[in-house]
C-alpha cells in the first residue's frame, strides 16, 4: 500500500515530531516510516499505524491515483 508521502512528511513537521519520534509513536521501525515518508510501498497494518501516528484516518493518506485504483479494483 503506497501512501502520500509529502503529506506524511508535512503533517510529521506540523506536529513537532523527528522521523524517529513519530516511527516510535506508531509503533514501526524508522526504516518503515521512511518508506512511508518516500511513498513506497508498506504493509497495510503499517500504513494504518502511520494514520494514527498522526492523528489521521488512513483514507486521507492515500494519493488519489491510488483511490482511483482501488476503486476500479
Amino acid at each position: 500500500m503506497r501512501l502520500d508521502g509529502e503529506k506524511i512528511r508535512r503533517t510529521r513537521e506540523l506536529s513537532g515530531l523527528t522521523k524517529s519520534g513519530a516511527a516510535q509513536l506508531a509503533g514501526i521501525s524508522d526504516t518503515s516510516w521512511g518508506r512511508a515518508e518516500s511513498g513506497l510501498s508498506m504493509s497495510p497494518p503499517n500504513a494504518l499505524r502511520v494514520a494514527h501516528a498522526l492523528s489521521m484516518d488512513l483514507a486521507d493518506l492515500v494519493p488519489a491515483e491510488s483511490e482511483r485504483e482501488l476503486q476500479r479494483a
